[in-house]
């Protein structure tokens, strides 16, 4: 799977695989379904809901089958879990991480409120992606949005606010 970098978006999916035509099939409406999209917008896709796409547009799998569908979703959460221990370990900064899932740290969540003068979570992930993963984070995002406008100076220095 190719992500570009700067929207998160999935450019390229490939796979390979020596299974039966039920799984080939599978792979490729999971492939079509997933190409383009942002990974924010997958984020809290459930299982269920991955298995109804195919099933959707395949329809049902005979009995002895069902497994297919299921071995092309358990690999493709092994590859979202790659990506994300890939950001993890690529991430060398001196300041905490505050989103995990997309390897964000506060010094660059702080920069992005700021520089965009953002006042909400969803502003946030939308700009920067941050918080729009699992979401365990929005408490801290919200933090730093609350802190930068509880400055008298405002969110952006060198610029006062209420003049």
């Amino acid at each position: 799977m190719v992500i570009n970098e700067a929207n998160a978006e999935i450019v390229e999916i490939s796979y390979r695989t020596n299974g039966c035509g039920y799984l080939i099939a599978s792979c490729e409406v999971l492939k079509q379904w997933l190409i383009y999209r942002r990974l924010t917008n997958l984020h809290g896709v459930g299982k269920g809901a991955i298995v109804a796409t195919v099933t959707d547009e395949l329809g049902a799998f005979p009995p002895g089958r069902t497994h297919c569908v299921e071995l092309t979703v358990d690999a493709l959460r092994a590859v979202f879990a790659g990506y994300r221990i890939k950001l993890l370990d690529e991430y060398d900064g001196e300041t905490a991480l505050i989103c995990t899932c997309f390897g964000i740290a506060e010094d660059s969540l702080e920069k992005c409120i700021n520089e965009h003068r953002l006042t909400n979570v969803s502003d946030v992930i939308e700009r920067c992606r941050a918080g729009g993963g699992c979401g365990s984070c929005q408490p801290l995002i919200q933090e730093l949005i609350d802190a930068a406008f509880s400055s008298p100076r405002g969110p952006c220095p060198g610029l006062t606010y209420g003049d």
